[in-house]
């Protein structure tokens, strides 16, 4: 939700002792550095339980942190769910101290898995936070438990094919009981030979 950063106590936000959004000086300021750009009459924060307390927007621009977005536009700008964002333009993710596009994925289209906060799908693809899974075919995409997911033709750990697996002997209750060291193991020794071959 978006609030005002002028409206908030002492006009800051923070988590435990770590002050993130503040105005001091009549200037808006992230953590410890000054954001020039910034217009503290409009500026709002952007705060859920459990945010990273990194996104912001004035009247003109976007930020992450201390860096203004100037390619996201402003007008349209929105959270969708977790660490995902839109405009009219990209869909984007929030990964530590960036907020990335995420390659080909169509906002107008663009629909995140809810029950698997790692992927989101739109008509074309279906990705792993932004990487798309190689040759996922999104309209029999589903997800199993953790980073486990599958279609017709491949079964997924994260972004990576688990080599010489059946998508039909797959299922929820196998994906929770398997070993996710072997199946990096296995990913592992299929690309180690695929590499020598």
């Amino acid at each position: 939700m978006w609030q005002k950063l002028q409206t908030l106590p002492n006009q800051q936000t923070h988590r435990g002792k770590i002050v993130y959004w503040h105005i001091r000086d009549g200037a808006v300021w992230h953590q410890h550095r000054k954001i020039h750009r910034a217009d503290p009459a409009t500026l709002e924060v952007f705060q859920t339980d459990g945010g990273s307390g990194f996104i912001a927007r004035d009247k003109n621009h976007v930020y992450h942190a201390w860096t203004t977005l100037k390619n996201i536009g402003r007008a349209s700008f929105e959270h969708i769910a977790a660490y995902l964002w839109r405009d009219k333009n990209h869909v984007y993710a929030e990964h530590e101290t960036s907020l990335r596009p995420i390659a080909e994925a169509d906002p107008a289209i663009w629909q995140f898995v809810a029950a698997a906060p790692a992927f989101s799908r739109d008509a074309r693809h279906v990705y792993c936070y932004w990487d798309p899974l190689p040759q996922a075919d999104p309209a029999s995409w589903r997800h199993l438990h953790d980073s486990f997911s599958k279609d017709l033709r491949h079964v997924y750990y994260g972004t990576r094919i688990i080599p010489h697996e059946n998508p039909a002997d797959w299922n929820t209750e196998r994906a929770q009981t398997t070993d996710v060291m072997r199946v990096m193991r296995h990913i592992a020794q299929a690309q180690a030979n695929d590499t020598a071959a």
